[in-house]
Parts: C-alpha cells; sequence; structure tokens
C-alpha cells in the first residue's frame, strides 16, 4: 500500500509532528509512506525517519488550485492508495484532487479544536478528542473515529545528564523553579496562556519560565518577555525559538505548561502537567480532572 501523508504545516508543531511520527511508523510496518508539504524545520525529522519528501508548489490562497493539481497528478503518477491530509487545508485540496480518480481514497485528521464543515462528509475523518466526535456524528458525518494525539515514548525519553547541564548553562537556567511552555507562538488558543504566565512570572519573580517555539505572535511574546525580566530579574522568561529537538526542555522541567500534545509529551517525562486552554483556562492534571481531559 502507498499513503501520501500531507501535513498542514511543516513548521514545529503538534498536528504535523504526529503526522510524521505516524508516518515513519507505517513504514517500519512495510507500508509505503511519502510526506508531501512546503518544506521547514520537520523536514530534518522526516529524513531521520526515512521518509521520502516531495515538496509542493506555493500554495497561496487555500485551497489551492496549483496545489490541488499537483497532488492530482502526483497521485496519478505515483500509483498512491491514499493521500491523509492533516488539518482542513491540505484534507480538502486532498479531496479535490482524488475525485475522478479510480481507486484512490483520502482520509482526513483534524487535531484542531474544532472541524471545518466544508471537510466533504463523505471523507473518512480522524479527530483527537472524545468530545469532537460526538459533536461530528451528531452533525451526520457518517465515519468518524478518535484518535487521541499519540506521543513516541522511546523517542520522548530524556537526554544523557551531561546534555541536560549543557542545556540548563546554554539558556541560563538557575536554582529556581522551572516552568516550561513548549508550543507555537500563535495568537489562536495559544496567545492568551502564554501572555498570562508570562505575567505571574514577572510579578513573582519566584520561578523562571522558559518558553520553547516561535510563530506568528513571537514579537508580542517578546515584548511581555521584557516586561517580566525587567520587574522579576534577568532571565526570569527565557524564550529559546524553535527547537528541533525539544526533549531536554521537557526533562529539566520542574512544571509543564501546555495544551494537546505538548501536554501529553510532558507526561512521557512524567512531569506535572498544567494544561492551558482558552478564556482563563488553567487545571493541573490530577485524578480528579483526568476525566474531563479525556472528554475535552
Amino acid at each position: 500500500m502507498k499513503v501520501l501523508v500531507y501535513p498542514h504545516d511543516l513548521g514545529m508543531g503538534g498536528s504535523q509532528t504526529n503526522a510524521i511520527e505516524l508516518a515513519g511508523e507505517l513504514r517500519r510496518l512495510g507500508v509505503e509512506c511519502t510526506v508531501f508539504g512546503r518544506p521547514g524545520v520537520l523536514n530534518a525529522r522526516i529524513a531521520q525517519l526515512g521518509l521520502e519528501f516531495v515538496p509542493s508548489a506555493e500554495p497561496g490562497s487555500r485551497p489551492s488550485p496549483p496545489v490541488v493539481r499537483q497532488l492530482h497528478d502526483l497521485v496519478a503518477s505515483d500509483g498512491f492508495d491514499l493521500v491523509h491530509g492533516y488539518e482542513w487545508p491540505p484534507s480538502l485540496e486532498a479531496a479535490l484532487a482524488v475525485r475522478g480518480l479510480p481507486g484512490n481514497g483520502v482520509v482526513s485528521t483534524v487535531m484542531s479544536m474544532a472541524v471545518a464543515p466544508f471537510i466533504p462528509h463523505w471523507v473518512p475523518l480522524v479527530v483527537g478528542t472524545q468530545q469532537i466526535a460526538a459533536a461530528e456524528k451528531a452533525a451526520g458525518r457518517p465515519r468518524v473515529s478518535l484518535l487521541e494525539p499519540p506521543v513516541d515514548l522511546e523517542h520522548n525519553e530524556a537526554p544523557p545528564a551531561a546534555e541536560l547541564d549543557a542545556f540548563r548553562e546554554a539558556w541560563g537556567l538557575g536554582d529556581r523553579p522551572l516552568v516550561v511552555c513548549v508550543t507555537r507562538l500563535a495568537a489562536e488558543l495559544k496567545l492568551e496562556g502564554l501572555l498570562t504566565a508570562i505575567e505571574v512570572a514577572g510579578s513573582r519573580s519566584d520561578h523562571q519560565l522558559l518558553i520553547v517555539g516561535d510563530g506568528p505572535a513571537h514579537d508580542q511574546v517578546a515584548e511581555a518577555a521584557e516586561r517580566a525580566n525587567a520587574a522579576g530579574g534577568a532571565r526570569t522568561v527565557v524564550l529559546t525559538g524553535a527547537l528541533l529537538d525539544p526533549r531536554p526542555a521537557y526533562a529539566v522541567a520542574d512544571i509543564v505548561l501546555g495544551m494537546g500534545g505538548s501536554a501529553l509529551r510532558a507526561l512521557a517525562f512524567a512531569k506535572p502537567l498544567v494544561v492551558q486552554g482558552e478564556h482563563g483556562f488553567f487545571e493541573p492534571l490530577t485524578p480528579a480532572t483526568e476525566p474531563l481531559f479525556r472528554w475535552q
């Protein structure tokens, strides 16, 4: 079987990391997997897993006619049995590309907190929470599956102690308790919680906050970090930018603040976890809150 895996982006992020790591596991099990998309920092992980990569055309507006044409030609010429799109733009482009091609299928995985209603109902859908699966079934989608964001427990383990010491030294991490957040710096879902965490770190100055990631909200996050460091002392908030390998950050954390795949990766390192959501939602993972997180 030949599968073309199409993440929505190859910058650092949870959905695209899931797409690549699942493709790598499928390859290990004997499925021919190729990754399609715009080149980004996660190309290194694609190469590490031994996956073939095909760069896409620049999309412009989405769905992108040039990308749809390229997908159609690629599927037709290389004999792919299935195109697996992650999030709505690849899912919709894949659905448009395979229509009219006999024997070719498409599946959509959406790890976002909502499913775009214009993803065709005939496309089999995979979502990341019980709550979303129930909502999509109630909305009339006939084929909905649940796959909670997966975590590679072999890959996500602490590096050697010497590497962690070097990481601490490189980023000026001192003796204060360390809160770590590994996330994309985006306005949607992320920014509200990041700015709150930074403000708290600056006002209390009894812990350090390490933020790993980059994205379109970088400037706002950097400005807030500068204010927090002026109030709480140098390196109260430390920004690393995007790290291709964030495992040392998880491993040195005393507490992890996160959502989605990042929150689950924290658990692979056996770290106390505070889950961040929207509208002021912050809840620690405890036996009492675990059912809520399994649902949401």
